[in-house]
């Protein structure tokens, strides 16, 4: 009879229930005040950022849609 320890089982589920990936971030457009836009990011287990000094919320989807959200999701350390 073999053993589940022997094949390296055990070890494996180990090994893979380490691995995780990194937390989601949840982005949501608020209107401060006239001409005054700001985004909060949200990630579970840490406090919410506020990217600020976005003029409108048109300025504020192409945030998000562009590549600055990659850029800042990758100064956060969320991203590649």
């Amino acid at each position: 009879m073999w053993q589940a320890g022997a094949l390296g089982i055990g070890r494996l589920r180990a090994h893979i229930g380490g691995m995780s990936k990194s937390p989601r971030v949840t982005f949501s457009i608020k209107r401060i005040a006239e001409g005054d836009w700001q985004i909060e990011a949200r990630c579970s287990g840490a406090e919410t950022r506020y990217i600020n000094g976005l003029a409108s919320k048109a300025e504020a989807d192409a945030w998000l849609d562009g590549d600055r959200k990659i850029a800042w999701l990758r100064s956060q350390g969320y991203a590649k």
